[in-house]
């Protein structure tokens, strides 16, 4: 009987070859391994209140996808962080695929599935709310210290963050993501005021993600309403709320106002002077042109549109 190079790897690995014959089949499918990925607050003066009224008026990812059971698809991993074992050429159901996948389960982690997140396929372990947890370490320490051969197959393993388009909001007409699209040359940039995330840049989970989001939809609902043209941006680490659009003939190069020009964006500046975490003001500390400790907080800024 003459077999496949496939279907060849395909018995030794359901008859139980050893570890070594186990890695290099799993190797010679493997193309790359990818390698990745504090704010005080001062109580609200008068300016304060204003832009808070203004915000606060009431103050699935495809997985192995085959018909084999061991290929199963361990479900969605939208909103959760996984961990890259592996990174892969071709699609979930070629065979290549599906024997590298098979190989990393049977050399030790039988937990691994893939996952698609757009022309990538990923060979991946676990579902965690936050890359901190103490499930989501001892599964990276495990995999990273895993040998074969005396070789460590996934050094280079990582957190990986929960899908972008897991991080898409609820209304599409006010994600900032679409706004280039919808508006053009007139949508080049915008001025951020708030963002909800984790202050000093902390860890953030996948429950936190989700209330952020909510939080800053309700932001934009609540300016819509009100009559200001705002947006959310959602990622990994936090959402973004901005108000307004406007175009690079607004700028000169380094994101500030040219002379004469951007009086719209000075408007907006004038009814949204801050940009605010979590709905709070930002104390920065600088020093004065005399060389003196000085305090302000953090106005609103010039951020650029996302293609």
């Amino acid at each position: 009987m003459n077999l496949t190079k496939i279907e060849q790897i395909d018995l030794a690995t359901r008859r139980g070859g050893g570890k070594s014959h186990h890695l290099r089949v799993c190797l010679a499918f493997v193309f790359v391994l990818l390698g990745v990925a504090s704010c005080q607050t001062k109580p609200a003066n008068e300016d304060v209140k204003a832009q808070t009224k203004e915000m606060f008026p009431g103050s699935k990812s495809a997985a192995a996808g085959s018909d084999s059971e061991e290929a199963s698809a361990e479900g969605t991993t939208e909103g959760k962080w996984t961990i890259l074992l592996l990174h892969l050429k071709g699609t979930a159901q070629e065979a290549a695929t599906q024997a590298v996948l098979r190989s990393v389960r049977a050399t030790g982690v039988p937990e691994a599935y893939l996952e698609t997140r757009g022309e990538n396929v990923l060979v991946v372990v676990g579902k965690y709310e936050s890359p901190t947890s103490s499930d989501a370490k001892a599964m990276l320490k495990r995999v990273k210290e895993l040998q074969i051969d005396n070789q460590r197959p996934y050094m280079a393993a990582h957190m990986l963050p929960p899908e972008a388009r897991a991080l898409k909001g609820s209304m599409p007409e006010w994600d900032l993501r679409n706004a280039r699209a919808k508006y053009g040359k007139n949508a080049e940039y915008t001025l951020q005021i708030n963002i909800y995330t984790v202050p000093g840049g902390g860890s953030v989970s996948a429950a936190d993600l989700r209330q952020f989001q909510k939080a800053a939809e309700d932001a934009v609902k609540a300016l819509r309403k009100d009559g200001t043209d705002a947006f959310y941006y959602h990622d990994q680490t936090g959402s973004t709320v901005t108000v307004g659009l406007f175009s690079q003939d607004d700028l000169d190069g380094g994101f500030s106002l040219k002379p004469g020009a951007g009086q719209a964006v000075r408007d907006l500046q004038k009814k949204f002077p801050y940009a605010m975490v979590n709905g709070r003001t930002v104390k920065e500390r600088s020093v004065d042109a005399q060389g003196k400790p000085a305090e302000s907080l953090r106005p609103s800024f010039v951020v650029r549109v996302p293609n």
